[in-house]
């Protein structure tokens, strides 16, 4: 025998049972992990400089210190704290220019920007094209091969143009050859992540190497 319940009583036992995501977690606690804005980046990365960032954290404050509360769309009304990323510059830290620029101090612990000052929100466009060659035109031999170990060795022809013989061959000088060598990877691995940094002995520049 087939018994017929009613579809008003299934929904409403499943409520029941098994609330909504709705209703489950209406009561939680929300907190923003991290937010922040670079206040400086490698030539190429658009946006990345101290107005930018000042603009943005001094907007990340007044909302979040609003009285009262503004919350979010699903949580209107509801204060919910924020950690801005980060305190200091990271100035060791690995990768692009603006990995090493999120910080409210210097190193030195001086302020990078007054996050309640007045300033207006600009993108600076880079319209040049931007190279990665040897920051240190005197830097030691074995940081130098090192450069080009690692260029050279990621394949898709990166140093052919300055083997002997070859168009980029001469000057032939170490500090020449790695500037190129670098370039030569990063201009053609960029879009897949590739960093113009190795232990700071490279940097953005505007030169052709």
């Amino acid at each position: 025998m087939q018994r017929s319940i009613p579809l008003g009583s299934t929904m409403g036992s499943l409520a029941t049972t098994c609330p909504p995501p709705r209703k489950l977690f209406q009561q939680c606690k929300l907190h923003y992990e991290d937010t922040g804005w670079p206040n400086a980046g490698d030539l190429n990365q658009l946006g990345a400089n101290i107005f930018n960032a000042a603009h943005y954290n001094r907007r990340l404050v007044r909302r979040m210190l609003a009285d009262p509360p503004l919350g979010t769309l699903r949580r209107p009304n509801q204060y919910i704290p924020v950690f801005i990323f980060s305190v200091f510059n990271e100035n060791q830290k690995v990768g692009t220019g603006a990995e090493r620029h999120w910080g409210l101090l210097y190193p030195n612990g001086s302020r990078s920007s007054r996050i309640h000052s007045i300033g207006p929100f600009l993108l600076h466009l880079h319209l040049i094209r931007v190279n990665c060659g040897v920051a240190d035109l005197k830097a030691n031999i074995s940081a130098l091969l090192g450069i080009i170990g690692y260029a050279c060795g990621q394949g898709n022809n990166t140093c052919l143009a300055i083997q002997s013989g070859m168009p980029c061959y001469q000057p032939n000088f170490t500090v020449r050859h790695a500037s190129y060598a670098f370039n030569s990877n990063w201009q053609q691995f960029k879009n897949t992540g590739a960093c113009c940094y190795f232990n700071g002995a490279v940097t953005m520049v505007t030169k052709d190497p």
